[in-house]
């Protein structure tokens, strides 16, 4: 996308595509691309954004002035079509001569993660924060406007995280309300972001304090009962017990949190597949190992046939259950923990079979695509009268001199586009 056009095709032609990828993540509140002067030319809300110049944003001040290709995360701010809270997620285009073209950029609507984080059981005065690597605070709940975009960088948490590394649990009190937590934050691996979740001292503490101070008023009687003194030593060491196995509990729950946490970041929500970003970090992985191993690494790329018209004539519901149903049987061909089965997007998925070669992940892609046609899902849309798909396969054996595994994804994309132009319900490599 970093020229004028597509193929010929003006960029406001990408509108409609942009609108659908926003209509299938609830996460998203729009997908722009704008030119050098922060002019929108293509955008899934084009008719908001049709008289409105971006050039004063944070984000696209922050592209215009550095010549850096990674995503930037923005802090929060009010959308300029809405109004709403959003979050910034951009990335700086080049033109053929390496000048700045403009940027794209994804917009994330803030209240989601509150919906999110507001089924998370944290107690009363227990917090969820998400900041970048220079401690700009980007979400906290409970939800408070006025500190969002604020730093936190030199907060007692952010101590430790540099001092103890990407995963610690430590108790210190909060920057923003001075109270004392239990926190257990995490660095996500792919994106500069920190996540922590935090639970109030006092509630970890309130039972074992109100229980001390009955146990001091026993304590009194025993004084004066020496007979019972025996009674007290084991009452205080049980007391001593059940404390430590409850700060032990708390712990266990937060670290059962980031697994959970860490567990939706790579899982796709509909699908119940692995999403686009634990594909990206297990094809650099699985590469590294088959150069280490010289071995062969094969990729499948599967897409629905004519998937745009079911949903326009079936409806987004039976589109969800169709995409799900397709999920559920592709996991379940690979016979191996090694292979991964994920949603690439929208109606695409992939299949990436370690230790395999052409003839292997051809038999794998067959055996897809004749389950799925057997189905006999109607379809008065597509050619069969029913849901088939069509699948691009590609096999590599990489070298040391070929450490990027774009190449494999490329001859598997290609191939899936011949298994289109022949007519689609094939299989091509």
């Amino acid at each position: 996308m970093e020229r004028t056009k597509k193929d010929g095709v003006p960029l406001r032609e990408l509108n409609p595509f942009l609108s659908q990828r926003v209509a299938e993540l609830p996460i998203l509140q729009a997908l722009s691309i704008l030119d050098e002067g922060g002019n929108s030319v293509a955008s899934s809300e084009a008719a908001l954004s049709k008289n409105i110049n971006f050039r004063d944003q944070e984000y696209f001040l922050y592209h215009k002035n550095k010549d850096d290709r990674d995503p930037h995360i923005g802090p929060a701010i009010h959308s300029k079509t809405t109004g709403e809270l959003i979050l910034t997620v951009s990335r700086r285009l080049n033109n053929s001569k390496n000048n700045f073209a403009g940027i794209v950029v994804a917009t994330l609507r803030l209240d989601y993660f509150q919906y999110f984080y507001a089924e998370l059981d944290i107690g009363r005065s227990g917090v969820i924060f998400l900041a970048n690597d220079e401690g700009t605070l980007l979400v906290r709940h409970p939800f408070v406007e006025s500190v969002l975009g604020s730093s936190i960088a030199k907060s007692r948490i952010f101590d430790a995280y540099r001092m103890k590394g990407p995963i610690a649990t430590v108790m210190v009190p909060s920057m923003i309300d001075q109270k004392v937590r239990l926190y257990s934050y995490r660095q996500l691996e792919k994106y500069p972001l920190l996540i922590a979740v935090g639970i109030g001292k006092e509630e970890i503490f309130a039972p074992w304090r109100e229980k001390t101070f009955r146990l001091v008023v026993i304590c009194g009687l025993l004084l004066m009962l020496l007979s019972l003194f025996g009674a007290y030593l084991i009452r205080q060491i049980n007391k001593r017990q059940t404390s430590e196995s409850k700060l032990q509990h708390a712990k266990l729950e937060l670290e059962s949190l980031n697994s959970e946490l860490e567990k939706l970041a790579s899982e796709d929500g509909l699908t119940g597949l692995f999403n686009r970003r634990k594909f990206d970090t297990t094809l650099k992985q699985e590469y590294i190992r088959a150069i280490r191993n010289r071995t062969s690494l094969a990729l499948i790329m599967i897409d629905v046939d004519k998937f745009k018209q079911f949903n326009d004539i079936y409806g987004h519901p039976a589109g969800d259950d169709c995409l799900t149903r397709i999920g559920n049987a592709l996991k379940n061909l690979p016979s191996r923990s090694s292979d991964l089965v994920a949603r690439y997007g929208g109606e695409e998925m992939v299949i990436l079979l370690p230790e395999t070669d052409i003839d292997g992940a051809e038999r794998i892609a067959e055996r897809a695509r004749v389950l799925i046609e057997s189905w006999a899902i109607p379809h008065s849309g597509n050619r069969p009268g029913v849901v088939t798909i069509s699948a691009g396969v590609a096999a590599h054996r990489p070298t040391l001199g070929d450490p990027n595994p774009i190449a494999l994804v490329k001859a598997a994309d290609e191939a899936l586009y011949s298994a289109k132009a022949r007519g689609r319900n094939c299989i091509s490599h």
